[in-house]
């Protein structure tokens, strides 16, 4: 019943909001943003997931805040009692077409900033690459004194 109310009410009003001319529309184009609430994860993959597929991040800041998470790239706050009212002012300005751009931007720079799966396949190798040659040369130079007696 409240449904078939709902569905009235904006197949009537649709064009108030953000100039669309029907409620499938608004549908696809309502704002996805990504709650994060968890306070003890020390990195957070799932808000740079978001980021990187250009979905801006609400959330908590942790106790132990990562390096790559500041205010420019994404919604966090610090108390969670004001999460409704953050979310509420975030559809707003969408329904409005009124969402900062530069907080787009942020997000593409935080994600770039950051290794990729290759690069870090890459500085894993050479690492232990290192590390071994280190330890071969080592064991060589042990090995060459033994000759020597």
């Amino acid at each position: 019943m409240m449904r078939n109310i709902w569905n009235k009410y904006l197949e009537k009003n649709i064009s108030l909001f953000k100039n669309f001319s029907k409620y499938d529309n608004f549908i696809v184009d309502f704002p996805t943003i990504q709650l994060q609430i968890d306070q003890t994860s020390s990195y957070g993959t799932f808000p740079l997931e978001s980021m990187k597929m250009g979905i801006p991040v609400l959330g908590l800041v942790p106790d132990i805040v990562p390096s790559w998470m500041n205010e420019d790239n994404g919604l966090w706050i610090n108390n969670k009692t004001i999460i409704v009212d953050v979310l509420a002012d975030f559809i707003q300005n969408w329904l409005e077409d009124n969402l900062n751009p530069e907080l787009f931007d942020r997000m593409n720079m935080t994600v770039d900033s950051l290794p990729t799966k290759e690069s870090f396949e890459q500085t894993t190798i050479n690492l232990f690459t290192e590390l071994f040659e280190k330890r071969i040369e080592s064991f060589e130079d042990q090995l060459s004194k033994f000759e020597t007696i």
